[in-house]
């Protein structure tokens, strides 16, 4: 019998090397480097602690780097208990390996952040050109 796994792309306190990584834990395979096929989202940084992920109008964003993760049920129902509990909400994301060379696009749930309100503490994480890729490119370091 096989366990059913999902895509998980993060970008942000789950990547590998940041404080909520281990979440992923007991249950996660990290399948490669990842960046956002489109260019449709921004990425900010809240407080100086964490990246929101938004939707832009199409085309008016920015690709986003990350990771992506195949996941067992018990990972994803702790990821769901964590991100929807800060008020993220999953959202279907297409993705493809950073490598050049490799085009495959794969669908994966990432979590964005509904709506920013102008009260928050957001400060700009700034975009940058790989040569690469088509578009700018935001990544949460």
């Amino acid at each position: 019998m096989t366990t059913q796994t999902t895509s998980l792309f993060v970008y942000g306190t789950l990547k590998r090397g940041h404080r909520l990584n281990s979440i992923l834990g007991g249950g996660s395979t990290l399948i490669y480097p990842a960046i956002t096929l489109l260019n449709n989202y921004d990425l900010q940084g809240y407080a100086d602690a964490f990246p929101i992920m938004t939707l832009t109008e199409e085309g008016e964003g920015y690709r986003v780097l990350g990771e992506l993760y195949s996941v067992m049920p018990s990972v994803m129902d702790r990821v769901n208990s964590i991100e929807g509990g800060a008020g993220y909400i999953p959202y279907i994301v297409d993705v493809r390996p950073m490598d050049s060379n490799e085009k495959r696009v794969e669908q994966a749930i990432t979590f964005i952040y509904p709506n920013t309100d102008k009260h928050m503490s957001l400060s700009p994480i700034i975009s940058t050109k790989m040569s690469d890729i088509t578009g700018e490119v935001k990544v949460w370091a």
